[in-house]
């Protein structure tokens, strides 16, 4: 695993996808090195909250109280929505998403929402995921955000200082996870969803506590009538109360025993509440184990599914992610995509799933709790690790490929789909793999951990090591550390040292890139050793270069020129071409910032030639533009602009915005230096437009020249 490429511009080191120039460095109490972002001057409005409920019924003592309390002058910064004992389904969710619809017109900052997981069967989510996902909302670049929680904070409350925002905290756990979401802004308003009443956040924080109790019968009644039927309701009113008690009068129960009888039109409700086989629900149940309280109602909807439709929802009981698409429930249950798409439409139906999207799905996480009780019940242990492996090889065929695309500097010859699977997906473009990276990056990790817990080590370590051009190229820095640990974990457990190697690299990149060398070093160090035993020469190839580029970023020139020439020796060796022209690249800025100009020249174009013989054209948009920065630096303006020119063709088919403004800023320079002003006025117009859709605070500084006078 190697490090990734570098373009440069003028004289000013800039890391690609880019690092601005007037990023702040600051050293943090342990004395490592870090980056902070200045906030955009242009920031974006997020509209994140979720689709309101068609169904949403009552509440409307609830929804009073949450208007008078956005109404007070005192009003706090936060409000909880928790449930009596904690009860799940009780529709706290519900009630904060359809609440915050009606008064989001009220904040022209925007809103922000997350699902922290806090009771989800997987890993909570950390307060770092929930803020670099806010931050990117907010239009902050990837390389702009800071690693350290404190940091991360810091520049959120920033960001939203004087905004008038609406922030959602869905299924919190604890006021530790949610402490640092919080905006200081008074004009700010948090609404936190949790089981736990937040004792803490309400203490120390001001937050005004709201407490949900089940629907009251009146409310519950009416919910029914919005399922069933008003007039089947009202022809059989005692009935319709009998089968809300049986739910506890919880909207999740009633939704799906709702659904059940909409199935069953010609059956009585009389029937349906009291009829044999159905058990009464002891509602003190929701005190303890609110499971227990409907866990009969859910077994009405399964046993009156299809033997097949009830089998896939047994598996994906046992589905790490939060939702999922309809190809990797297809492979789960082995079957086809227009199967998997007809049985996910069954449950959904049914309300035993939703439907997120046109193409996505999700469980309530007592229904994902029951499913895996069903799973445990009627499938047999070897029927569930071959259909956890299904899912997870086809994960990582499809990451593969994209791995491929985004930066296809791989040798090895592509996965071969597996026998019977559905096909791993194909993309045609950067941009296309890097959305389904992004779409199914929190399934992506989970599928990771999976599969280092059900004994798959070597899934879990290639499939960490698929989405190395994804982090690459990304920034989620917080993921890739916490993949490529788990990942060097189920490499060593299945002793690969070969594996291991790439994984240790990999996680040096990562720490490279926050600028904890001392950390990188360590594990490339690492990587070397194993390397050397094992006689594994390409890895010692990549480990070489990666220990060169720390060398280089500490402005040790020699020492990085010496393993860059040790790392070029064995990479051509070994026949690694797209490590060669990574080399190549990184040893001509080595050369460039120690003004040798011609050498870089010539090293850059060898790089340019590979990057054009492997058909990398992200390798080569960065390299041509390099060698644009390289003739600038010379004076030889007219060269500077023809490589900036074929770079820019090349970084807009690669969708690589950050460095299609680059270039046009590289370009306006020299075309203003050249006295051509109107044409060097529309580069940066154009690089400006591009930096402010990102967020990026180097629009302040393309600003400032489109309002500089122009030579002419």
């Amino acid at each position: 695993m190697t490090n990734r490429k570098r373009p440069h511009k003028g004289g000013t080191r800039n890391e690609f996808p880019g690092t601005a120039t007037n990023v702040v460095q600051a050293r943090d109490i342990q004395g490592d090195l870090h980056l902070y972002a200045a906030p955009a001057t242009n920031l974006l409005v997020p509209r994140q909250l979720p689709a309101d409920d068609g169904l949403f019924t009552g509440r409307d003592s609830d929804l009073a109280i949450l208007d008078d309390l956005l109404n007070r002058a005192d009003r706090p910064s936060a409000m909880v929505i928790s449930a009596v004992a904690g009860a799940a389904g009780v529709g706290k969710t519900a009630l904060a998403v359809h609440w915050a619809h009606r008064v989001r017109h009220l904040f022209a900052g925007g809103d922000l929402y997350v699902n922290l997981r806090g009771y989800d069967s997987g890993p909570s989510l950390i307060p770092q995921q929930a803020l670099d996902s806010f931050l990117r909302a907010l239009g902050v670049l990837p390389d702009r955000i800071p690693q350290e929680l404190e940091a991360q904070s810091a520049l959120f409350r920033t960001l939203l200082h004087a905004r008038r925002m609406l922030v959602v905290l869905d299924n919190a756990n604890s006021a530790d996870q949610v402490r640092p979401l919080l905006p200081a802004s008074p004009e700010c308003l948090v609404v936190v969803t949790s089981r736990s009443q937040m004792a803490g956040l309400a203490a120390r924080d001001g937050a005004r506590r709201m407490t949900l109790s089940v629907l009251p019968t009146h409310e519950a009644v009416a919910l029914l009538r919005r399922i069933i039927g008003a007039d089947r309701v009202d022809i059989e009113p005692e009935a319709a109360i009998e089968l809300a008690s049986r739910c506890v009068c919880l909207p999740l129960a009633l939704r799906i025993a709702g659904e059940h009888a909409a199935g069953h039109p010609q059956a009585k409700l009389a029937d349906v509440a009291g009829g044999p086989g159905y058990d009464r629900l002891d509602a003190l149940a929701t005190l303890g184990d609110e499971r227990t309280a409907v866990r009969e109602v859910f077994s009405w909807s399964y046993r009156a599914l299809q033997p097949r439709t009830a089998r896939v929802f047994r598996l994906l009981g046992t589905y790490p992610g939060q939702d999922m698409s309809i190809p990797v429930v297809a492979a789960l249950a082995g079957t086809s995509l227009a199967e998997a798409r007809r049985l996910l439409d069954t449950l959904s139906d049914v309300h035993l799933l939703e439907q997120a999207s046109p193409a996505r799905y999700r469980f309530h996480d007592l229904l994902r709790l029951y499913a895996a009780e069903c799973a445990c019940a009627d499938e047999s242990a070897e029927d569930l690790q071959a259909a956890a492996r299904r899912a997870l090889v086809w994960y990582l065929q499809t990451a593969d490929a994209a791995n491929r695309i985004m930066i296809p500097r791989s040798r090895d010859a592509a996965l071969e789909p597996a026998e019977g699977f559905p096909r791993p997906l194909d993309f045609d473009s950067t941009s296309q793999a890097m959305s389904w990276c992004e779409t199914e990056r929190s399934n992506l990790i989970a599928a990771v951990r999976q599969a280092a817990d059900i004994g798959e080590s070597s899934i879990a370590w290639e499939l960490a090591a698929a989405l190395w051009s994804f982090f690459t190229l990304s920034k989620h820095w917080s993921d890739w550390i916490t993949t490529y640990e788990i990942a060097l974990t189920a490499a060593r457990n299945l002793q690969t040292r070969r594996g291991e190697v790439s994984i240790l690299n990999g996680l040096g990149v990562a720490h490279w890139e926050l600028r904890r060398f001392d950390l990188a070093l360590s594990f490339y160090n690492q990587a070397l050793t194993i390397s050397d035993e094992v006689g594994d020469r390409l890895g010692e190839g990549r480990t070489l270069n990666n220990i060169g580029d720390v060398h280089w970023s500490l402005g040790r020139f020699d020492e990085a020129d010496d393993y860059y020439r040790r790392s070029l020796v064995l990479r051509r060796e070994t026949g690694d071409r797209w490590g060669e022209a990574n080399t190549l690249h990184n040893l001509s800025d080595n050369y460039r910032d120690r003004q040798r100009f011609g050498e870089a020249i010539d090293c850059y174009q060898q790089a340019l030639v590979i990057w054009q013989e492997t058909g990398d054209r992200w390798g080569e948009g960065a390299t041509l533009s390099n060698l644009g920065s390289a003739y600038q630096s010379l004076g030889q303006l007219d060269k500077a602009l023809d490589y900036y020119q074929r770079s820019l063709v090349l970084r807009r088919e690669t969708c690589d915005r950050w460095g299609e403004a680059d270039t046009l800023n590289c370009m306006g320079e020299v075309l203003s230096a050249t006295g051509r002003a109107e044409a060097a006025r529309e580069c940066f117009q154009q690089a400006l437009a591009i930096l402010d859709s990102l967020g990026a605070p180097r629009a302040a500084e393309v600003r400032g020249r489109l309002q500089s006078p122009m030579p002419s």
